[in-house]
């Protein structure tokens, strides 16, 4: 039953359905992205993944993907997949699209490529991206592994942190292992932390190559919500491990916390066909015990109703994937008569008990 119900949203339209538009279950999906693991920058690399199609196989018009080194991702080349049993592909017809990628005359550079895959039907409906970074090594780098941090942080915790470090040459030719900690809502802003293995600072056993941090508390405590540490090492030779990374929530032990809002960048003014938002929440209560999740949206001019607009965790609403998951979403469409220009989306969420969380946001630009 497709709902007609639209909420405005300064001009922008809240929608629970998008019309005559495809909705999700109809579009074509990607998953279950396998490839080669602990590559050489001359290995080849085999990339598959499982396109499925509501109206069938035949449906499915191509699968392609877009390969590029991630510190030059202007630079990038566009890859085809295929399922009839060749380059890569072992099985034909078997809904399972394969590549085999060769690696450049003088191999990969050595770090992190970006693979983007993206699926096509054949009345040009696309499915959403599927991504993945994929790291070359040279053989001669550090390398890191079994990151270990507490869980349930509260923002006036002390954050300790290991990692163990392993090099070819022994750990005698490890130089430095350091790390970025960044806010996950504001990473312009970050500290570089330098971690040691000399029994200080959170180290509890020198030259184990087990390397360790301390990382207190600023005064007022850490920001409610999610950090990002990237760690990296670096031997004498100057080569450098790949980055480990991971993201450690701080809590007060009541509040809820709001993460990764995902949203177009843009939309075009008058489209018909409706974009969506989500954000992931979490509550030290469980689920259960948040009460809300909506957005307050500023106008291009910077002015506002205020109004809350809701977002559904329920499996139905706006499209939403799977209920009661925690990843909350919300439908838009745009109207003719909307200003051009960036749009702010704030996110909040309460709790049963009316305790507010952090407010990440987003900015979308009409065109």
């Amino acid at each position: 039953m497709i709902k007609k119900a639209l909420l405005s949203i300064f001009g922008l339209l809240i929608l629970a359905c998008g019309g005559d538009n495809p909705t999700v279950s109809q579009l074509p999906t990607l998953s279950d992205m396998e490839y080669s693991a602990n590559l050489n920058i001359n290995d080849t690399l085999y990339v598959s993944v499982m396109v499925t199609d509501p109206q069938g196989a035949a449906d499915i018009d191509s699968v392609w993907g877009l390969f590029g080194y991630l510190d030059s991702l202007n630079s990038y080349d566009s890859v085809l997949f295929n399922d009839i049993g060749i380059d890569g592909d072992s099985d034909s017809g078997d809904g399972r699209y394969s590549i085999k990628i060769s690696p450049p005359l003088g191999g990969f550079q050595r770090g992190y490529y970006r693979l983007r895959v993206q699926v096509a039907d054949i009345s040009g409906n696309l499915s959403g991206w599927l991504e993945e970074d994929i790291w070359f090594d040279d053989d001669n780098s550090p390398v890191l592994s079994d990151i270990v941090y507490p869980v349930n942080l509260n923002i006036d915790d002390t954050l300790y942190v290991s990692v163990m470090v392993t090099d070819p040459q022994g750990l005698a030719d490890i130089d430095s292992v350091w790390g970025l900690f960044v806010y996950l809502e504001d990473q312009n802003d970050y500290d570089t932390v330098l971690f040691n293995d000399g029994g200080v600072d959170g180290d509890s056993v020198s030259g184990d190559g087990r390397y360790s941090i301390k990382i207190s508390p600023p005064l007022g405590g850490f920001q409610l919500g999610y950090y990002i540490l990237r760690v990296q090492a670096a031997d004498t030779s100057g080569n450098l491990s790949g980055w480990l990374e991971n993201a450690i929530l701080f809590d007060n032990g009541s509040s809820p916390v709001l993460f990764d809002p995902v949203a177009p960048d843009s939309i075009q003014r008058g489209s018909p066909t409706p974009s969506y938002i989500t954000v992931g929440a979490y509550d030290p209560d469980g689920l259960s015990d948040i009460d809300s999740v909506y957005i307050i949206t500023i106008r291009p001019d910077s002015t506002s109703s205020g109004g809350h607009f809701y977002m559904a965790d329920d499996g139905v609403t706006y499209e939403d994937e799977v209920a009661n998951d925690g990843i909350y979403t919300i439908g838009i469409v745009t109207d003719v008569a909307n200003q051009l220009g960036d749009y702010t989306f704030t996110f909040y969420a309460i709790d049963s008990n009316e305790n507010q969380s952090n407010n990440p946001f987003v900015i979308i630009t009409v065109y």
